[in-house]
């Protein structure tokens, strides 16, 4: 059995992963219910991380600088940059397909797509993401980094869950 490439992320009503100054503050501000299970859920089932630099820096700088990786966890960040691997990090320079590939016929668990709207819309032109797990957030931001750019793809998706944690909803869908 392949390994299947998941992004799970928040959005705002209106489409946007981040503020125009790249925040996400406005992500933790919102009433959450139980959605703790439906991370430790996810989170079980994945042992492998993938993000662009971008991402890369905001949590490791401002997020979460001191208690970001999960230590069961294999990180790689994309960036054109170059970065020593440390013991929780490898950084990749090279084809995001054929990585991919790569590790997706690597035994192991799901890879989770942490972020990055460019590594994101890079994932889904090449069509190599097979889940998208989405909570929408009671938030209209009106501008700020978008999920899904301006470009021209179509993916058509089946829904296999929807359900309310407080007041955001988790959208869960599988490519066809």
């Amino acid at each position: 059995m392949s390994r299947k490439i998941i992004l799970c992320i928040a959005m705002s009503l209106d489409g946007f992963i981040a503020d125009k100054s790249g925040d996400t503050d406005w992500i933790e501000n919102c009433e959450t219910g139980n959605v703790d299970s439906i991370n430790r859920e996810f989170l079980n089932k994945i042992d492998t991380a993938i993000m662009g630099r971008k991402t890369y820096d905001k949590i490791t700088s401002e997020v979460s600088p001191e208690d970001w990786a999960q230590k069961d966890v294999k990180y790689y960040v994309f960036t054109s940059q170059k970065f020593k691997k440390n013991d929780y990090v490898e950084f990749v320079n090279e084809d995001i397909y054929k990585f991919i590939r790569k590790l997706k016929s690597e035994y192991g668990k799901n890879i989770w797509v942490v972020g990055g709207a460019t590594l994101i819309q890079e994932l889904i032109l090449n069509n190599l993401i097979d889940e998208f797990y989405i909570t929408i957030s009671p938030i209209i931001l009106g501008e700020g980094i978008l999920l899904f750019k301006d470009k021209n793809y179509k993916t058509k998706l089946h829904l296999d869950k929807c359900k309310a944690y407080g007041e955001m909803v988790l959208l869960k869908y599988s490519r066809l």
